[in-house]
């Protein structure tokens, strides 16, 4: 089910004795509603880690939409676009992961329709397969056919694990699935990737797949040709972006911390390309874990980084 946030548990600073330039996002941000929806990003929260306990790994990650929102609010906002806030998908005692997939995509659905841009924050990055099926639905088989989509995925792992029980490892391989029953091409592009995060059979999956990817020691600085090429040959990018895609010593909140990552500057400069360009018709973010993340030390980046995804 939909909870809606709740703005007084936090503590929320105010500047706004300084004027309307001095205002924070908890002083812009509104509660979602359709009529505003048109020209907004919406964010939405997934507060599960079933996919991530499925897949061995930490639990927690379903604590991070209210953690995450913490630090947000109190950034301060300099727009330009409207902001809204859907609140958290959240587990109900007959939740199970599928429903709460569900849940999502009729969530990032119903923001599409009405015209604003789902940003929403897991969670695990089962988080992606939720937010697939609204992408999926809105769109529709006519576009995803006519039109060139991208899923583009900052992440440390490919995410294509085939596994008996979907998990946080295998989103990407479902979306793959899917398309290819339909036969409907996957673009799949995974930045970031760690070669020892990853064993042989996902790298050969990916080459036969024809996945696109960029290992981290490849991507420790930006590269505007190697994103300028991305967004010549796509007309719409859906946006996934794993923290653990981040070094260890800037995010060790996650479920499996990298062992080399791509540093804070160069993600978040990806982040604000992608979204610059307009193409960009959705993204969530995955896999912050509060359960490590000591006086929210963490958590600071990672809002950092959700906060380029806004504007």
């Amino acid at each position: 089910m939909l909870r809606p946030t709740n703005s007084t548990e936090m503590v929320l600073r105010d500047d706004s004795i300084e004027g309307a330039a001095a205002l924070r996002v908890h002083q812009v941000i509104s509660a979602y509603g359709d009529e505003a929806a048109n020209g907004s990003s919406v964010l939405i929260g997934f507060c599960s880690d079933l996919g991530v306990i499925a897949n061995s790994g930490r639990p927690g990650a379903k604590a991070a939409p209210i953690a995450l929102r913490k630090q947000l609010y109190n950034f301060a906002y300099f727009g330009p676009r409207p902001l809204l806030d859907m609140g958290d998908v959240i587990a109900n005692e007959d939740s199970d992961l599928a429903l709460m997939q569900g849940e999502l995509s009729g969530a990032v659905l119903r923001v599409m329709t009405n015209g604003g841009r789902p940003v929403v924050i897991g969670g695990g990055h089962e988080v992606a397969w939720g937010t697939w099926g609204g992408i999926r639905a809105h769109l529709g088989e006519d576009q995803l056919r006519s039109k060139r989509v991208a899923v583009v995925n900052l992440d440390a792992h490919f995410d294509i694990r085939s596994t008996p029980i979907p998990s946080s490892g295998s989103p990407f391989f479902q979306i793959a699935t899917s398309l290819r029953d339909e036969k409907i091409d996957f673009n799949y592009i995974c930045l970031g990737v760690s070669e020892v995060a990853n064993t042989g059979v996902l790298f050969q999956r990916a080459d036969q797949w024809g996945v696109e990817y960029v290992l981290d020691r490849e991507l420790q600085n930006y590269d505007d040709s190697l994103i300028s090429d991305i967004l010549g040959r796509f007309d719409l990018i859906y946006l996934s972006v794993d923290f653990d895609v981040l070094p260890p010593w800037s995010m060790g909140a996650v479920s499996a911390p990298s062992t080399m990552g791509v540093p804070l500057d160069v993600v978040e400069e990806l982040i604000e390309t992608f979204v610059a360009s307009q193409k960009v018709i959705a993204i969530d973010f995955a896999e912050f874990n509060p359960n490590f993340d000591q006086e929210s030390l963490y958590a600071r980046p990672a809002s950092r980084l959700i906060m380029a995804a806004l504007r």
